[in-house]
């Protein structure tokens, strides 16, 4: 069943989990480009950077702008914090422990080594249009 607006409810809860590397790699990017930049501005532009480069999944849940990864049940990586995925993700959806194993890539993996800032915070999930929330 359609909303009309996008993908079904079921295609959009059957997807199978996988990851999403797209705004691992921008991020990775933003930071070597923006380099020599204090901590903060380096921040700054690589979610510029993200913003402005990340597709922006509007199709499969169109009542919430969008999704935090390029496709439905993809799980971003935050890699300026770790590679872990986090405990609270884990407890929750059972089946998720290993996902992240083998699946990022070693010219990722070898830039942030030593750069972390360590654990998973920083990023919120959504934000909500409560115009269209019923």
């Amino acid at each position: 069943m359609s909303n009309g607006d996008g993908i079904g409810r079921e295609t959009l809860f059957s997807a199978p989990d996988s990851v999403c590397l797209q705004r691992a790699r921008l991020v990775t990017e933003a930071y070597q480009l923006y380099a020599q930049d204090p901590v903060s501005i380096k921040r700054a532009k690589a979610l510029r950077h993200v913003s402005g480069n990340m597709d922006l999944d509007l199709y499969s849940n169109p009542i919430f702008a969008g999704n935090t990864s390029a496709r439905p049940q993809a799980w971003m990586l935050l890699p300026e914090y770790s590679f872990n995925m986090d405990a609270q993700v884990l407890i929750e959806n059972i089946g998720l422990e290993g996902l992240f194993d083998g699946q990022i890539p070693d010219d990722i993996v070898n830039y942030w080594k030593g750069r972390q800032f360590g654990g998973n915070y920083g990023l919120g999930h959504l934000t909500v249009d409560l115009n269209c929330v019923v």
